[in-house]
């Protein structure tokens, strides 16, 4: 278990365009790159601000799309491995159109195109990193 990896996932402007409230179009590549991570391993949890019904119908759309999370604003598997789970999600990898370091498209949402252009850096750099 503590070879497990785990990637926390936003879902507007990461998975979908940005269209909040709304369920925008699935972001290109996103759901391609998110299941070669799930191929590889990786456990992925679903890290939104949305809640209610808007969180279950983010979790509806991640099913179709056939990349159900593993966990939801959690991180079930971090409370295995270290007893415990603060409010902050434990993940080796953070895709968020927020995030500062991440690249984005035209339209601010997160680039997967560059992301799976970069995998095997990415996932060496993930390997190199020890919790």
């Amino acid at each position: 278990m503590k070879d497990e990896r785990f990637i926390a996932v936003d879902f507007d402007g990461t998975l979908t365009l940005p269209s909040w409230p709304k369920i925008g179009k699935e972001n290109p590549y996103a759901v391609k790159v998110v299941k070669r991570f799930r191929a590889d391993g990786f456990k992925i949890m679903l890290h939104t601000c949305r809640q209610g019904d808007c969180l279950r119908e983010a979790i509806a759309w991640m099913k179709l799309h056939d990349i159900e999370p593993d966990a939801v604003n959690d991180n079930p598997y971090a409370r295995k491995l270290y007893g415990t789970q603060g409010p902050k999600i434990f993940a080796d990898l953070y895709i968020d159109d927020h995030n500062v370091f991440i690249k984005r498209t035209h339209d601010q949402a997160v680039d997967w195109k560059w992301i799976n252009r970069n995998y095997k850096k990415i996932i060496s750099q993930i390997h190199n990193t020890a919790c």
